[in-house]
Formats: structure tokens, sequence, C-alpha cells
């Protein structure tokens, strides 16, 4: 899958899941969260193939070499599930000046 179609997928996601568009595909400054979704992917899918990898000691390491981009992705899902709470249900995001309906 190609960086763009991994951003595309991101902010579709955030907007039906949030109602809050990331804008991977045209803010740089959001596209970590596509990196932190792949590693986690990747982890989650080893533990599964290989279950003795799952002994404390071994996940406190990761956890250890990882808790950075994990806070970094938690502040960052917090943010978007706040904003909606924050604005109402009925607020104007702005967002939908982005899509036109001559740009499908």
């Amino acid at each position: 899958m190609t960086h763009q179609l991994k951003y595309l997928t991101l902010d579709i996601t955030g907007r039906l899941a949030f109602g809050h568009a990331i804008k991977a595909q045209t803010a740089p400054k959001n596209r970590f969260l596509s990196k932190g979704i792949a590693v986690a992917d990747y982890h989650f899918n080893v533990l599964m193939q290989l279950p003795f990898l799952a002994r404390p000691w071994i996940v406190y390491l990761t956890h250890r070499l990882t808790t950075r981009q994990q806070w970094k992705n938690m502040n960052s899902l917090q943010k978007v599930i706040q904003r909606p709470k924050v604005q109402g249900k009925d607020a104007d995001t702005g967002d939908e000046k982005d899509v036109r309906l001559g740009e499908f």
C-alpha cells in the first residue's frame, strides 16, 4: 500500500470514527500516526504467532523502548476524541470546506 493511500485511510477513519479530519495527506506533522499503527500491528501479529514472546520481561522491555511514541500517539488520540465533546455534536468544524464535489 502506498503512503498516500495509508494517509487517505487514516483521514477517512478519523472522519468516520471521530468526526474529525486528521489531515494526514496534507499535514506532515500528523503522519506519525500511520507509522504508530503499523508498528502496533506488527507487534500484535508477532505476539499472536509467537505467544512465548509475551513473557512479562519482554513486554516490559518493548514497552520501555516505545513509551515516547506511545505517549505521542495517545495525546493525539485524546485531542481528536475531546474536540467534538468541547464543540458539541452540531458544531461546524470547517472541515467540509476541504472536500468539494468536483474533486471526486
